[in-house]
């Protein structure tokens, strides 16, 4: 396929490969009409003679450019020269999950929660049109260096796998097999949505644990068997560090009852918002892939987290002392006896706690929300029972400016915010 480079195909100037897959060969080029680079995937030339195949594949090509999504590589249109078949789809400048964590190894908590939100917006939207990913797994998925996630190939496992054992067995060493659901692996025909689910659990696994559940010595047969029969190790194995939370997430996610797993992308996305963690925590402060860090700032960040664990020792002593104190003085009277009655006697110390209530939202949704540099949870969000306090208040979604306010006051009662990020 290297011998294609330079040339002009239906006014796409080639410029270089940049991926193999089982489907073929997709490569940069450049649209000499509109001056635009592009990605050209060329099918493989087997696939392209089977007039069966192309049928259904520019079926599915038409599906694939009904999406319209942030988070989804977009299809631009699909060509038909004598060099073969061409879908023109967006260049997207980024890598793939799998090229990320052979270079950087495993995720932070703080990382995969924000790429997660991403994915399932992306795979929401194509749930919510019809379309089924079928091959959801790290090396489809793609990341920029600004955390900005494209997901890629939907629907396309399909018409490889329907056209032949070939076509499945190409997929198969290519990685796809360790994120196939239990009834991907049966052959059932009645594979739904919640396949998807399976395979994004298996890749969140995968970012959090920096290895599949599978051990790479075992064969294809015994991988399956483990699928369908066999127990997935916990997440844990490999990363003892996984909030309980991720990892219940996780392991509902791929559950091989499909029936017990979550049943729709909304049901993953309320679950999202309710893993809470705290964002200066050990266990997440991973050096970030996207802004690292010199050594004087982790020796400062370092610094810093030591400087508040003392800071929280002296402000309970000084707390406590505080306390002593008034309980001396308001319920020991000068001899050192109890007094609690007051003049009438009849008196009575009584304390209510009143609460708020805070509703989140933003435009777009999906932004992570922080009180007190605490994630509650993904917009739109309705947290319950919090103190009447000033918080500092921040929504963060990838590609947007942070949003801020430092002295938000939370009144007894509802609370709302509501903002069009920038």
């Amino acid at each position: 396929m290297e011998t294609m480079i330079g040339l002009v195909v239906d006014n796409y100037k080639i410029i270089e490969v940049i991926g193999r897959g089982g489907m073929g060969v997709v490569f940069k080029a450049i649209d000499l009409n509109l001056e635009k680079t592009v990605a050209l995937k060329m099918i493989d030339p087997f696939l392209a003679r089977d007039d069966n195949f192309l049928k259904r594949f520019k079926t599915e090509a038409k599906a694939l450019a009904k999406l319209d999504n942030r988070n989804i590589v977009n299809v631009y249109a699909l060509r038909q020269t004598e060099l073969g078949v061409f879908m023109v789809m967006e260049y997207v400048s980024a890598i793939t999950i799998s090229e990320w964590l052979k270079e950087k190894g495993k995720f932070s908590v703080k990382e995969t929660l924000d790429i997660t939100s991403q994915i399932l917006n992306a795979i929401g939207h194509a749930h919510n049109i019809g379309v089924i990913h079928r091959d959801i797994k790290p090396n489809n998925i793609l990341l920029n260096e600004k955390g900005n996630v494209k997901v890629m190939d939907f629907g396309l496992a399909k018409v490889a796998q329907d056209h032949g054992s070939q076509a499945t067995v190409t997929y198969a060493a290519a990685g796809t097999l360790y994120y196939m659901s239990p009834e991907q692996i049966k052959g059932l025909k009645n594979v739904d949505k919640r396949s998807d689910i399976y395979s994004i659990g298996m890749s969140i696994y995968e970012m959090l644990a920096g290895r599949t559940p599978f051990e790479k010595s075992e064969s294809e047969f015994t991988i399956q068997k483990q699928i369908v029969d066999g127990k997935i190790p916990s997440p844990l194995k490999f990363n003892p560090v996984i909030p309980k939370d991720l990892v219940k997430f996780i392991t509902t996610a791929i559950d091989k009852d499909a029936e017990k797993r979550f049943q729709s992308i909304e049901e993953m996305q309320e679950a999202l918002s309710g893993i809470k963690y705290y964002e200066d925590d050990e266990v997440t402060k991973v050096i970030s892939r996207y802004e690292p860090s010199t050594n004087s700032e982790i020796e400062n960040k370092n610094n810093g987290r030591k400087n508040k664990k003392v800071l929280i020792v002296v402000s309970v002593l000084i707390f406590a002392a505080i306390f002593l104190f008034s309980y001396i003085m308001f319920f020991q009277d000068g001899n050192g006896n109890g007094n609690t009655n007051s003049d009438n006697g009849n008196s009575k110390f009584i304390t209510e706690i009143k609460k708020a209530k805070l509703n989140v939202s933003s435009n777009p949704g999906g932004a992570t929300v922080l009180l007190n540099n605490l994630v509650y949870g993904i917009t739109p969000l309705s947290i319950d029972s919090l103190e009447i306090s000033s918080y500092s208040v921040a929504l963060k979604l990838n590609g947007y400016e942070d949003w801020t306010n430092t002295q938000f006051k939370l009144n007894e009662g509802e609370n709302s915010i509501n903002e069009n990020l920038k």
